[in-house]
This record gives structure tokens, C-alpha cells and sequence, in this order.
């Protein structure tokens, strides 16, 4: 997380925009206020939307737009890998809310929507994110019209410092039945980094909390260097990833770093396999995913 408004969370918000005006049948999340956080290479995609949206059943339009979105994401078949890892999450923060949750912390929330698409208004969220990008978001929610009551607040941080004293400081996140979550982030962070969270998290909630994360696979870092070489690397085009993935990990690695830390794993997903969960349970279409090598992630401690 460098100092800057982060990459990823425009990529993210693109990806979630493009899924959302899908054909219904093949919607796998909905996120209408993603196209508001739209911004440098991305504005493309709005125009492109507006077509979209003249003729919504038409899967030739989508597909001209999800292809164009591909190469602005720079990954084979982002916008969709990047909403079924969004559904995972949705779906099990929703779980944990009806089990009797009282809060959700999105660390890094870059342009994340949940406190207004899921509904869930008696649920405090908290984001967590450096300055810049936060600024960024905030003056963005101002031109979205008739946007619902949620209850959040907003924390800034500055994630290349030490930041749980500035979390603490803050004093934003009570001890009580919490949900963090950590999305596209463990891969540009590190392992020390992933251990510092854990260990952040312990102490911010100590009566317990889950933490809904995904990971890279190790093999999947170096794949994603191959990719850059060769039919993806499109540099040419659009510039090199500011945000480089440096870290990936094993399921037993995984398992191992959590349980130092008092974590215990309570779901480990493929992205793969949980595409063919939605598939199954909602009929969408999901493409070959074979180019995002991506675990999703449900840890606890108590």
C-alpha cells in the first residue's frame, strides 16, 4: 500500500462496473455505484457502458465491453474473477452479520460499496485506507444521487508506517463480534505484513473476530510474471503495474502462519471452485479462470 491512490482500487471498481450491467442471467454481483469511481484509463469503460445499456440483453455489446475491459485490467477475464472473489466476501459477511456480527472493518477499502449495497444498515463499517485514496472516494460519493443511509466512518492510515497505533488513536473500532476483511490485498503486502495484520487484529478485537481474505498461490506469482512477458504483457499500451504482486503462499504455509498467531483456517476456496459454486447456485456463465491462481480465505480467532 504505497503512498499514492491506489491502482488496484480503480481496477477493482472497474471490474465491479463492468460485471454489474452484464446480462442478468450472467450477473454474478450487482455494484451500481462502482461506474462513479471511474477515472484515468477507465473512463473508456463508461462510454462503452452507455452503448451497453441501450441494448441490455445484448451479450455481443457485453462482450465487446467485457473485452476491452480485460485489456484495462491487464489480466484475462478480470471483471469477472474480481466479482466472484467480491460474492465470496458479500456472502460471508452476510452470513456473519446474521450470526449476531456488529461491525465490518475493510482494511485498505480502496472504493468498496458494501456499507451501501448490502443492505445491511444496522452494521457499522469502518474503512481503513491512506489518505489520498480515501479523499478521493469521499469526493466521488458526493455526485452519486439518492445514495441510501449506511452507517460508516472513515479512518485514515498510513499503511507504509506502523499503522495499528494510528488505528488505536483513532479509536473507531470497538471491541466487539467483528468481521475484517482484506481483498486483493496479502499479494502486494507480504508475509510479515499478513502476520503484523493478524496480530493488529487480536489486539483491536480481542473477544475475537473473523478476517475474510484472499491469497496467491506461489506458483501463481511466478505465472503472473510469465503473463507480463508474454500475450499479456501489454505495456505498450498501458503503463507497468505501479502495485507489483511480490508474495504468494501454500495451503499448509497458510494454515501454519495462521495458526502462530492463534488463527484458525475455517475455509480455503480456489477462486476456480468457487466459481463453479456460483454457477451452480445462480446459472451464471463463469469463463476459464485458470489465469487468476486465487484462494479465498476465512480465518477466526476467539
Amino acid at each position: 500500500m504505497k503512498n499514492q491512490a491506489s491502482e488496484s482500487a480503480g481496477i477493482v471498481a472497474a471490474a465491479r462496473a463492468v460485471v454489474s450491467v452484464a446480462p442478468q442471467r450472467d450477473r454474478i454481483i450487482e455494484d451500481h455505484y462502482a461506474k462513479y469511481f471511474f477515472n484515468g484509463r477507465y473512463t473508456v469503460l463508461g462510454e462503452l457502458m452507455k452503448l451497453v445499456s441501450i441494448a441490455p440483453r445484448s451479450y455481443y455489446l457485453y462482450s465487446i465491453l467485457n473485452k476491452v475491459a480485460n485489456v484495462l485490467v491487464r489480466r484475462p477475464n478480470g471483471p469477472v474473477a474480481i466479482a466472484v472473489r467480491h460474492h465470496y466476501i458479500d456472502e460471508r459477511i452476510k452470513e456473519y452479520v446474521t450470526a449476531g456480527a456488529e461491525q465490518v472493518i475493510l482494511l485498505g477499502a480502496g472504493f468498496d460499496m458494501r456499507a451501501y449495497r448490502l443492505g445491511l444498515n444496522n452494521v457499522q463499517f469502518i474503512e481503513v485506507d491512506h489518505f489520498l485514496t480515501q479523499r478521493q472516494k469521499l469526493k466521488r460519493l458526493k455526485k452519486i444521487k439518492n445514495l441510501p443511509k449506511a452507517k460508516v466512518k472513515y479512518c485514515v492510515v498510513d499503511f507504509t508506517r506502523d499503522w495499528l497505533p494510528q488505528l488505536e488513536k483513532a479509536n473507531v473500532i470497538k471491541n466487539e463480534k467483528s468481521v475484517f476483511v482484506l481483498e486483493g490485498i496479502s499479494m502486494y503486502l507480504g508475509e510479515d505484513e499478513l502476520a503484523y495484520t493478524l496480530l493488529a487484529i487480536k489486539k483491536l478485537c480481542p473477544l475475537g473476530a473473523n478476517l475474510l481474505f484472499d491469497t496467491m498461490t506461489e506458483e501463481g506469482v511466478l505465472e503472473n510474471s510469465d503473463l507480463k512477458k508474454k500475450k499479456w504483457n501489454l505495456d505498450w499500451i498501458i503503463p507497468p503495474d505501479k502495485e507489483p504482486i511480490i508474495w504468494g503462499t501454500s495451503y499448509e504455509n497458510l494454515e501454519e502462519l495462521l495458526e502462530k498467531y492463534g488463527f484458525k483456517l475455517l475455509d480455503n476456496i480456489g477462486l476456480i471452485d468457487y466459481g463453479r459454486v456460483i454457477n451452480k447456485n445462480q446459472g451464471c456463465f463463469i469463463p476459464d479462470l485458470d489465469g487468476w491462481p486465487l484462494s479465498l480465505n476465512d480465518a477466526f480467532f476467539k
